[in-house]
């Protein structure tokens, strides 16, 4: 079993499977050549990366993909290549960190909470214009309103980078936090937000499962993909399109009308979040080497 990234796991592991003859798994976390916006440093890195992708995955027993889109693009990515061999496992949560969690804090307006980091088209600028638009438009919510951002230092959070008329105190910047912390941050807010670029439309962000399963709204701006397809799939989320910022501000108001002072119902599907647990996708993993135990050489 390898899995990527770096790409150096697998080249090991295809290497001991040609001098063993055991039967390998490639885990591709995340697409290589394929993955929206990357960039080959030339040319010639182009064609070995492709080449050596090609490689990869003539050579594997099986190939794990992480969301059903990035299989498909695998697939598209290598004709000839046997169906049967790639499967979707995907990533997931544990169920530990969401135990003996303190009661979550009540708030009189809408806090609203993203973690994790901000870059390229990953960005907050029209959940921001939106958050100026709908107190503009509703002053009561002026003191209701927040976001909170827990995450590295980012330009895209200081006050040169925020519109005009949205109040400077409307918006957190806080420093990573410990993993339980993060969890309970989760906790202690009333709408979860996600936002990912147009061109992110293959993956799902790590923290949705999270997020999925501590049970708060999440407002998800992000393009149709893997990840509109799995929030459709659980429920609990509004879905807009990062670039509807009308849709943005009518999905503010839903959340954080005054009539409105706890959380939204939340209407995720617990049954089908719960297939995201790890111990249920390492399940998976351990039937895949099932399938292949027979074929491992005799001693």
């Amino acid at each position: 079993y390898s899995t990527s990234s770096p790409i150096t796991g697998h080249l090991v592991a295809r290497n001991l499977k040609r001098r063993t003859g055991i039967p390998w798994v490639a885990d591709f976390r995340d697409l290589w050549t394929r993955f929206p916006g990357h960039r080959a440093a030339s040319p010639l890195h182009r064609w070995l990366e492709n080449r050596i992708e090609r490689g990869i995955v003539r050579d594997a027993d099986r190939i794990i993909a992480n969301t059903d889109v990035s299989r498909e693009v695998m697939l598209k990515s290598h004709p000839g290549l046997d169906p049967g061999t790639v499967v979707t496992i995907p990533n997931g949560y544990d169920e530990e960190d969401f135990t003996n969690l303190t009661e979550p804090r009540q708030h009189s307006g809408l806090v609203l909470t993203y973690t994790g980091n901000f870059y390229g088209n990953r960005n907050p600028r029209n959940l921001f214009t939106a958050m100026a638009r709908t107190i503009a438009a509703r002053p009561d919510l002026r003191e209701r309103i927040r976001f909170r951002y827990f995450g590295p230092p980012t330009p895209f959070l200081e006050r040169r980078a925020l519109p005009d008329d949205l109040p400077a105190d409307a918006v957190e910047a806080h420093p990573y936090l410990a993993h339980r912390q993060s969890i309970q941050a989760l906790a202690d807010s009333d709408v979860l937000v996600l936002i990912d670029a147009p061109e992110f439309n293959v993956n799902v962000p790590g923290k949705i499962y999270e997020y999925l399963r501590i049970g708060r709204p999440i407002l998800a701006l992000i393009p149709p993909g893997a990840t509109a397809d799995l929030l459709a799939r659980t429920g609990g989320a509004t879905i807009v399109h990062p670039d509807d910022i009308d849709g943005i501000c009518s999905a503010i108001l839903r959340h954080g009308a005054p009539q409105s002072e706890s959380p939204a119902p939340v209407a995720g599907n617990s049954k089908e979040i719960a297939r995201y647990e790890r111990r249920s996708l390492t399940a998976s993993l351990a039937g895949l080497f099932d399938e292949l135990k027979d074929s491992v050489p005799k001693p």
